[in-house]
Order: structure tokens, then C-alpha cells, then sequence
């Protein structure tokens, strides 16, 4: 595959994307639907584990709830050893909607229509979920966005300026399709969004700058022939393309067992597609840009014929 030579068509797939995600964005914004890492949440149970109970307690809270006028989006039904247990978690303070002696009286009352429930104690409490790994998020992003720094200082030092400009149009480039497609595929944006952003740009970056990195070391060795810079970009890319392959299938698999064995899928779901937009990104752009932003040069010199000595 000639990565160089499909430039136009992940060009217009990318575009394609970027003009999505931006209708999207004008017409519905982000998706800002509430993680329930923080919050509120609601527990109403009973002292004891009979099968009915569970199936009372939500009808009852579910009916109490809706004369108040209150809504949620995420329950949860659970019978533990000690009783029926109902988990309703909001994303506000309902505490001013509500009053907990009252759902717990409707909840009781919904109970005496059974023989084998009556008389049975009703508990209902009302938690705030606090969610502190927000700070660490915080702290995960400013790494990650201190690591992208210090790289592009990097290869501006090191390599030439043409590769530094190739590995941050890439990283740019991928953290920008990366919030498109959130936005397309309507993806909440509120578990792990700038983090995840972030981390497109790294790992684009670090795909990237292993290619720039071979583009480079692949045109120093031919500097005394005229073989042109889009072939060594497109050769150099075939060379570190398993590398690539290898670090995405090993990221994905991380990332299929987070969704499938983790507390929460988004962290799962942002990392697989962190995972195939750089390494798709950095594999069709990174030597492209290398070839165009790198002029040829004419000082090559010719080795094909000796100097001749002036006599």
C-alpha cells in the first residue's frame, strides 16, 4: 500500500469528517449527558429479602417521584442479602423536590397491598456522589499537554523544522477529527473529554515522529542520488508500519477490557478511538507532509561519475 499516494482519499474522508463533526456541533453541540460520576443518588430499601419487594419499591418510588416532578435517567434494581435495594443516582440536588419521611410513607403504603410485606421497614436516603478523580484528570491533562511541549520542542531541535511541523499537524489534525467524532457518534463529552484530547495528540505525535524520524535518517543515506522525497517518505512509513500496528492492536486490547471488565465504557471507548485515529492519521499524513515541507535539495552530489583532477 502507498501510503504517499492515497493522500487525496484520507484527505477527503478527513475533511469529510471535520465538515460532520462541525454541523453537528452547530446543530446539536457537544453531547453533555451527565457521566453520574458526580451527582446525586438515591437509595430506597427494605430489611428484608422477599421477591416482591424490589418490583413494590420501584413502582412506588417511580410514581412518588413523578407527582413531584422529578426525572432521571439512570436507575439501577439490586437485591442484596439484606433486603431489596433501589438506586436511583440524578445528576442535581432533587433534596428541595422531595422529602424522604414522604417516600418513605408512600413506599410503606404501595407495601400493604401484600400479605408478606406489610409491616416491613421502608429506608429511603438521599447521598452526594462525589467524584474526585476530576482532579486527576485535571493533572492528567496538563501532563499529557506538557509532554506535547516538550516533544515538538524536541524534534524542532533535533530533526528539521519540516518534521516538527509535519508531527504537530498531525497531532492537531487528530485531536480535532477525534472531537468530530465524538460529535458525530454523539458520545458524552463529559467523562474524560480533555484528557482523551490530549492524549490524540501525544500518541498522533509519537506515531508521527517515528516516521519523521525514519524519513529523515532514509534521506540522509540518500543524499548522493536524486531519489525523490515522497518515495523515501512512503518507504520510510511502510518500515515502522507493524511497529504501529503492534502499540494499536496491544492499546486496543487494553481497551476492550476496560469496556468489557472496567467500572465505566467511555474510558474504554475513548481509547479505541484514540488508538485507530493516530496510528491512521500519523500512517497516511505524517510522511506526506515530511515530503512537501522538506524542499529538495539541489547540492546533492552525484556520484556516479568521478571528479576529474584539472592537469
Amino acid at each position: 500500500m502507498n501510503f504517499v499516494n492515497k493522500i487525496k482519499a484520507f484527505l477527503i474522508t478527513v475533511i469529510v469528517i471535520l465538515l460532520a463533526g462541525a454541523v453537528m456541533l452547530g446543530v446539536f453541540g457537544f453531547n453533555t449527558a451527565p457521566n453520574y460520576k458526580d451527582g446525586y443518588e438515591l437509595n430506597v430499601n427494605v430489611d428484608a429479602n422477599i421477591g416482591t419487594a424490589s418490583e413494590v419499591i420501584e413502582s412506588a418510588t417511580y410514581s412518588y417521584l413523578n407527582s413531584k416532578g422529578v426525572t432521571f435517567s439512570d436507575k439501577d434494581v439490586e437485591t442484596l442479602d439484606e433486603g431489596g435495594v433501589l438506586i436511583i443516582r440524578f445528576a442535581k440536588d432533587i433534596s428541595s423536590k422531595i422529602s424522604l419521611t414522604e417516600l418513605e410513607t408512600a413506599v410503606e403504603s404501595a407495601m400493604q397491598s401484600s400479605e408478606i410485606l406489610k409491616g416491613i421497614e421502608v429506608t429511603a436516603k438521599l447521598y452526594e456522589r462525589k467524584d474526585y478523580s476530576s482532579n486527576s484528570d485535571l493533572w492528567v491533562t496538563i501532563a499529557l499537554a506538557s509532554a506535547l511541549v516538550v516533544g515538538f520542542i524536541y524534534v524542532a531541535l533535533v530533526h528539521k523544522l519540516s518534521s516538527a511541523v509535519a508531527v504537530f499537524a498531525v497531532s492537531i489534525l487528530s485531536a480535532m477529527v477525534f472531537a468530530s467524532i465524538l460529535t458525530i457518534a454523539r458520545i458524552s463529552i463529559n467523562a474524560y473529554f480533555l484528557p482523551s484530547m490530549f492524549a490524540t495528540a501525544v500518541l498522533s505525535a509519537v506515531f508521527a515522529l517515528s516516521i519523521v524520524t525514519k524519513c529523515e535518517l532514509n534521506a540522509s543515506k540518500s543524499v548522493n542520488d536524486k531519489t525523490p522525497y515522497s518515495v523515501i517518505a512512503d518507504k520510510s512509513t511502510k518500515s515502522v508500519l507493524m511497529g504501529i500496528v503492534i502499540a494499536s492492536v496491544s492499546l486496543l486490547a487494553f481497551a476492550v477490557t476496560i469496556i468489557v471488565l472496567g467500572s465505566t465504557i467511555f474510558l474504554g471507548i475513548h481509547l479505541a478511538i484514540i488508538t485507530v485515529l493516530s496510528a491512521i492519521i500519523s500512517l497516511f499524513l505524517s510522511g506526506y507532509l515530511w515530503a512537501i515541507l522538506k524542499p529538495y535539495s539541489k547540492k546533492r552530489i552525484i556520484a556516479s561519475e568521478p571528479i576529474k583532477e584539472d592537469k
